[in-house]
Protein backbone atom coordinates (compact mmCIF):
# COMPACT_ATOMS: atom_id res chain seq x y z
CA UNK A 1 0.00 0.00 0.00
CA UNK A 2 1.24 3.45 -0.93
CA UNK A 3 -0.19 6.88 -0.42
CA UNK A 4 -1.13 8.51 -3.73
CA UNK A 5 -2.43 11.78 -5.14
CA UNK A 6 -6.07 11.03 -4.30
CA UNK A 7 -5.25 9.96 -0.73
CA UNK A 8 -3.21 13.11 -0.13
CA UNK A 9 -5.98 15.36 -1.49
CA UNK A 10 -8.62 13.56 0.59
CA UNK A 11 -6.48 13.81 3.74
CA UNK A 12 -5.90 17.51 3.05
CA UNK A 13 -9.64 18.16 2.65
CA UNK A 14 -10.53 16.19 5.79
CA UNK A 15 -7.87 17.95 7.86
CA UNK A 16 -8.74 21.41 6.57
CA UNK A 17 -12.48 20.88 7.09
CA UNK A 18 -12.11 19.60 10.67
CA UNK A 19 -9.58 22.31 11.44
CA UNK A 20 -11.91 24.99 10.08
CA UNK A 21 -14.82 23.67 12.18
CA UNK A 22 -12.65 23.90 15.30
CA UNK A 23 -11.20 27.27 14.28
CA UNK A 24 -14.66 28.84 14.50
CA UNK A 25 -14.94 27.98 18.21
CA UNK A 26 -13.36 29.28 21.46
CA UNK A 27 -9.68 30.10 22.00
CA UNK A 28 -8.29 26.63 22.75
CA UNK A 29 -10.34 24.90 20.07
CA UNK A 30 -9.56 27.69 17.60
CA UNK A 31 -5.84 27.21 18.23
CA UNK A 32 -6.05 23.44 17.72
CA UNK A 33 -8.18 23.94 14.60
CA UNK A 34 -5.67 26.31 13.03
CA UNK A 35 -2.87 23.91 13.95
CA UNK A 36 -4.73 21.03 12.24
CA UNK A 37 -5.11 23.21 9.16
CA UNK A 38 -1.40 24.04 9.31
CA UNK A 39 -0.17 20.45 9.52
CA UNK A 40 -2.71 19.27 6.92
CA UNK A 41 -0.82 21.53 4.51
CA UNK A 42 1.80 18.74 4.39
CA UNK A 43 -0.77 16.62 2.53
CA UNK A 44 -1.21 19.36 -0.06
CA UNK A 45 2.57 19.48 -0.58
CA UNK A 46 2.61 15.70 -1.05
CA UNK A 47 -0.30 15.96 -3.51
CA UNK A 48 1.71 18.46 -5.57
CA UNK A 49 4.70 16.12 -5.52
CA UNK A 50 2.51 13.25 -6.78
CA UNK A 51 0.86 15.46 -9.39
CA UNK A 52 3.98 17.08 -10.82
CA UNK A 53 6.33 14.12 -10.42
CA UNK A 54 10.00 13.83 -9.57
CA UNK A 55 11.40 16.57 -11.79
CA UNK A 56 9.21 19.37 -10.46
CA UNK A 57 8.97 18.50 -6.77
CA UNK A 58 11.72 20.77 -5.43
CA UNK A 59 9.46 23.66 -4.39
CA UNK A 60 6.83 21.34 -2.88
CA UNK A 61 9.52 19.36 -1.06
CA UNK A 62 11.08 22.52 0.34
CA UNK A 63 7.68 23.84 1.47
CA UNK A 64 6.88 20.46 3.02
CA UNK A 65 10.09 20.48 5.05
CA UNK A 66 9.60 24.10 6.13
CA UNK A 67 6.05 23.20 7.19
CA UNK A 68 7.38 20.38 9.34
CA UNK A 69 10.02 22.61 10.89
CA UNK A 70 7.54 25.36 11.78
CA UNK A 71 5.02 23.10 13.51
CA UNK A 72 6.47 23.56 17.00
CA UNK A 73 6.68 27.34 16.91
CA UNK A 74 3.24 27.58 15.26
CA UNK A 75 1.68 25.36 17.93
CA UNK A 76 3.21 27.39 20.76
CA UNK A 77 2.28 30.71 19.15
CA UNK A 78 -1.33 29.60 18.78
CA UNK A 79 -1.62 28.56 22.44
CA UNK A 80 0.31 31.42 24.09
CA UNK A 81 -2.77 33.60 24.66
CA UNK A 82 -4.37 31.20 27.13
CA UNK A 83 -1.50 29.12 28.49
CA UNK A 84 1.63 30.29 30.29
CA UNK A 85 4.51 28.88 28.24
CA UNK A 86 8.03 28.52 29.60
CA UNK A 87 10.45 30.30 27.21
CA UNK A 88 12.55 27.12 26.89
CA UNK A 89 9.83 25.65 24.66
CA UNK A 90 10.10 28.66 22.35
CA UNK A 91 13.89 28.38 22.28
CA UNK A 92 13.83 24.69 21.38
CA UNK A 93 11.12 24.99 18.72
CA UNK A 94 12.53 28.28 17.39
CA UNK A 95 16.02 26.87 16.96
CA UNK A 96 14.54 23.75 15.34
CA UNK A 97 12.59 25.94 12.90
CA UNK A 98 15.68 27.98 11.99
CA UNK A 99 17.72 24.82 11.40
CA UNK A 100 15.01 23.18 9.29
CA UNK A 101 14.46 26.31 7.20
CA UNK A 102 18.21 26.49 6.63
CA UNK A 103 18.28 22.84 5.50
CA UNK A 104 15.28 23.41 3.20
CA UNK A 105 16.96 26.35 1.46
CA UNK A 106 20.45 24.96 0.89
CA UNK A 107 21.73 24.31 -2.61
CA UNK A 108 22.34 20.63 -1.91
CA UNK A 109 18.70 20.02 -0.92
CA UNK A 110 17.42 16.67 -2.24
CA UNK A 111 13.72 16.77 -3.13
CA UNK A 112 11.21 13.99 -2.55
CA UNK A 113 10.92 11.40 -5.28
CA UNK A 114 8.21 9.01 -6.39
CA UNK A 115 9.05 5.37 -7.01
CA UNK A 116 5.61 3.82 -6.49
CA UNK A 117 5.69 5.39 -3.00
CA UNK A 118 6.84 8.90 -2.15
CA UNK A 119 10.31 9.09 -0.65
CA UNK A 120 11.26 12.07 1.47
CA UNK A 121 14.86 12.12 0.25
CA UNK A 122 15.56 15.37 2.13
CA UNK A 123 15.27 13.62 5.51
CA UNK A 124 18.80 13.12 6.77
CA UNK A 125 19.89 12.15 10.29
CA UNK A 126 20.33 15.77 11.37
CA UNK A 127 16.81 16.73 10.26
CA UNK A 128 15.30 13.63 11.85
CA UNK A 129 17.09 14.36 15.13
CA UNK A 130 16.00 18.02 15.22
CA UNK A 131 12.39 17.17 14.33
CA UNK A 132 12.34 14.42 16.98
CA UNK A 133 13.45 16.91 19.64
CA UNK A 134 10.87 19.43 18.44
CA UNK A 135 7.99 16.90 18.44
CA UNK A 136 9.03 15.57 21.83
CA UNK A 137 8.97 19.16 23.12
CA UNK A 138 5.45 19.74 21.78
CA UNK A 139 4.15 16.46 23.20
CA UNK A 140 5.80 17.13 26.57
CA UNK A 141 4.24 20.60 26.62
CA UNK A 142 0.76 19.20 25.90
CA UNK A 143 1.04 16.50 28.55
CA UNK A 144 2.18 18.71 31.41
CA UNK A 145 -0.33 21.43 30.56
CA UNK A 146 -3.26 21.92 32.91
CA UNK A 147 -5.44 22.93 29.96
CA UNK A 148 -7.78 20.02 29.19
CA UNK A 149 -8.19 20.84 25.48
CA UNK A 150 -4.42 21.01 24.95
CA UNK A 151 -3.93 17.84 27.00
CA UNK A 152 -6.52 15.89 24.97
CA UNK A 153 -4.96 17.17 21.73
CA UNK A 154 -1.54 15.99 22.88
CA UNK A 155 -2.90 12.51 23.58
CA UNK A 156 -4.41 12.50 20.10
CA UNK A 157 -1.03 13.38 18.57
CA UNK A 158 0.59 10.53 20.52
CA UNK A 159 -2.06 8.07 19.31
CA UNK A 160 -1.62 9.17 15.70
CA UNK A 161 2.14 8.80 16.09
CA UNK A 162 1.76 5.19 17.19
CA UNK A 163 -0.83 4.58 14.47
CA UNK A 164 1.61 5.89 11.88
CA UNK A 165 4.40 3.67 13.20
CA UNK A 166 2.10 0.67 12.83
CA UNK A 167 1.06 1.71 9.32
CA UNK A 168 4.70 2.30 8.36
CA UNK A 169 5.50 -1.31 9.15
CA UNK A 170 3.03 -2.30 6.38
CA UNK A 171 3.97 0.34 3.83
CA UNK A 172 7.04 1.79 2.24
CA UNK A 173 6.18 5.33 3.37
CA UNK A 174 8.27 7.32 5.83
CA UNK A 175 6.90 7.36 9.37
CA UNK A 176 6.68 11.19 9.37
CA UNK A 177 4.71 11.12 6.13
CA UNK A 178 2.35 8.54 7.63
CA UNK A 179 2.06 10.56 10.85
CA UNK A 180 0.96 13.62 8.86
CA UNK A 181 -1.51 11.48 6.92
CA UNK A 182 -2.85 9.73 10.04
CA UNK A 183 -3.24 13.05 11.87
CA UNK A 184 -5.14 14.64 8.99
CA UNK A 185 -7.38 11.65 8.24
CA UNK A 186 -8.28 11.00 11.87
CA UNK A 187 -8.87 14.67 12.70
CA UNK A 188 -12.66 14.09 12.79
CA UNK A 189 -12.06 12.03 15.96
CA UNK A 190 -10.24 14.95 17.57
CA UNK A 191 -13.05 17.27 16.44
CA UNK A 192 -15.64 15.05 18.15
CA UNK A 193 -13.49 14.61 21.30
CA UNK A 194 -12.90 18.33 21.69
CA UNK A 195 -16.55 19.15 21.10
CA UNK A 196 -17.43 16.89 24.04
CA UNK A 197 -15.49 19.31 26.30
Amino acid sequence: MCINLQTSILAFIIGETCGLLLATQNNEKRAIGIFIMFYSFIQLCEAFIYYYGNDNSTISSRLLLVGLGLQGIVFLSLTKDFINIDPIYYWICGLAAIFIIYKATTNNFTPATIDKCIKWKFMDNEIISVLTIMYFTIILFTQISNNKIINISGKYFIITLFLSLILTSYTKESSLSMWCLASAVTSPFLLVALNQE
